[in-house]
């Protein structure tokens, strides 16, 4: 008397697996090939732009970051920030101008964000952050609300 099984073969389910596997790691790879892009802070004078991050949204790409007043400023700070994004090409694909949320006395850190709803990150090689001293043309950001 033996034992027979009716179901599916051990082969089987492993060579399932081992094609599951390989097509998960084959999405990962192709996700990993997608550069992240690379962003400039360009401070000058009385503002200190700290960090910028890009991240994707569900409704398309979204550019913040940290900026505060310059080590040796007592003074206070007017101004905007530009927030430029370009393509692979070194095209500019979307431009604006925000303001930062919060007060720069005392050291502290200010947040800035921009959102650009109608871009793709895969779009995206090199975003540039730079602060203009000039109060003109500046939106108030969506952290100052």
């Amino acid at each position: 008397m033996g034992t027979r099984s009716n179901g599916v073969p051990l082969t089987g389910l492993v060579g399932g697996l081992v094609i599951l596997i390989g097509l998960g790691v084959s999405a990962l790879a192709a996700q990993a090939q997608t550069p992240a892009p690379s962003v400039g802070l360009y401070s000058q004078g009385r503002l200190k732009i700290l960090t910028g991050t890009v991240r994707p949204e569900k409704d398309g790409v979204r550019v913040f970051g940290l900026v505060r007043r310059a080590a040796l400023w007592r003074g206070g700070v007017d101004g905007h920030l530009d927030i430029d994004l370009y393509d692979l090409s070194g095209r500019r694909v979307e431009h604006t101008s925000v303001k930062w949320n919060g007060r720069l006395g005392s050291g502290h850190a200010a947040r800035y964000q921009a959102a650009f709803p109608t871009l793709k990150i895969e779009r995206v090689a090199r975003v540039d952050v730079t602060y203009s001293p000039v109060a003109d043309g500046a939106q108030v950001s969506e952290a100052a609300r």
